[in-house]
């Protein structure tokens, strides 16, 4: 089926913090409360006391010192080490990482990333913003009322990065309430907030957040939960997980992940993008089928897990371009490799079928099997079948109003990226 609209929302609120999604509440829940329990007691037995505070502000002071001396000037870093979004997302919370600390990680599915660079005007207003990276996780169960989000900001120098941070801080956290927790990275602060519990579609209500900064990072971590809070030890425990690769990014050592070849090869050439007046790339990755399944139109994650495999589609690739002339828009293509031609025909037949009629638009040169819907304006997306690959091309304002035109480059990208597809 096609993608829900909604993902042309979600932007704003994984960038500040505001809490999205929805679902139901989680009466299988006590086991992972005493899980998160004794994980948070043991986390904090090395910092309970104001002692063992001092320390670590003084350590991450003396470290903040190192990494002055080898900038004196607060200069963004040399050419020649240019940070880049992808190498950012390496240092997001990953598998590995959900797999560490959350009860049954199997059941927590990674929504798409987000790659943002380059809104005009920029969705927060903070000054010294290069791009940020986004990525939230839905625990998928029957009862489970539970999202975990995180962001990581790059700033063009530590002292826009202090900055932001007080910004983002004044902008977003109101009527939170701090905590006291472990002291992380060069600053850290710890808040709960209570949201609208009426609203069954809603998010979880109950969130708890740590704010932090690297250097010139800027990240949250945020846990939303149906009926629980979480203990500032709990949070940290998060923070620790990601802090040595955040550190390996600022000093130019993190390695992004690249697309295995055969996928790199099928996804759109550069030819194609430029034909569509579409760039630059923002950022790419491997997805794996869990985060279709959570953005698929049906609402039944798990159906549409088990029908992609099915079909014999294992990973997917994602790329997130800007658009020309149209700083607030962005354009995704997402490949999708199935078994043989007949479950690629399958598969973009059920958005053909599906797609809602009255906002049909033109697919153009894109084979027998394809279409185009506008989504009421909402979020643009064009879908085919080529071969044993179907192709998925989108456009959607993340941080504003979708405008029509979004609807020349899909159609054009499509068409190209079919053109140049092996039959």
């Amino acid at each position: 089926m096609y993608r829900n609209a909604l993902v042309a929302i979600i932007g704003t609120f994984l960038l500040l913090g505001v809490a999205c999604g929805g679902g139901g509440d989680d009466a299988d829940d006590t086991s992972d409360k005493t899980d998160k329990t004794e994980t948070a007691e043991k986390a904090g037995t090395a910092d309970k006391t104001d002692e063992a505070d001092t320390d670590d502000k003084a350590d991450k002071t003396e470290a903040a010192d190192e990494r002055d001396e080898k900038d004196k000037t607060d200069k963004p870093p040399a050419a020649e080490n240019e940070p880049t979004i992808e190498g950012l997302y390496a240092a997001m919370l990953g598998p590995d990482d959900i797999e560490a600390l959350l009860p049954r990680p199997e059941s927590w599915w990674p929504n798409f990333p987000e790659f943002n660079v380059g809104f005009d005007p920029t969705p927060s207003g903070i000054e010294g913003e290069q791009f940020w990276v986004a990525q939230s996780y839905e625990h998928v169960t029957r009862t489970a009322n539970e999202r975990l989000q995180a962001t990581l900001i790059l700033f063009d120098t530590e002292q826009s990065a202090e900055e932001g941070l007080a910004a983002i801080t004044s902008i977003n956290d109101e009527g939170s309430e701090t905590l006291r927790g472990p002291s992380v990275g060069d600053e850290s602060r710890y808040f709960t907030r209570e949201g609208d519990a009426s609203d069954p579609e809603g998010p979880p209500p109950l969130e708890t957040t740590l704010r932090f900064r690297v250097g010139p990072v800027v990240g949250r971590i945020s846990f939303l939960s149906g009926d629980e809070f979480q203990e500032p030890e709990y949070m940290a425990e998060f923070f620790t997980q990601i802090e040595d690769d955040i550190e390996a990014f600022i000093e130019g050592t993190l390695e992004p992940a690249r697309l295995p070849g055969w996928m790199s090869e099928l996804m759109p050439s550069d030819d194609a993008v430029e034909s569509a007046g579409v760039g630059p790339v923002f950022g790419t990755a491997t997805v794996p089928l869990e985060s279709w399944a959570l953005v698929d139109s049906t609402g039944d994650p798990n159906a549409v897990r088990d029908r992609l495999e099915e079909l014999g589609a294992t990973t997917l690739g994602l790329r997130r371009y800007g658009v020309s002339g149209e700083a607030d828009l962005v354009v995704e293509a997402v490949l999708l490799r199935m078994a043989d031609e007949d479950a690629a025909a399958s598969w973009a037949q059920e958005f053909v079928d599906g797609s809602p009629g009255e906002f049909a638009l033109d697919p153009g040169d894109t084979g027998r099997v394809s279409a185009f819907t506008s989504n009421e304006g909402t979020f643009y997306e064009l879908q085919f079948a080529r071969g044993d690959v179907v192709g998925d091309v989108s456009c959607f304002a993340p941080f504003g109003e979708t405008s029509d035109a979004c609807e020349e480059p899909v159609r054009v990208l499509a068409e190209a990226w079919y053109a140049e597809l092996p039959k």
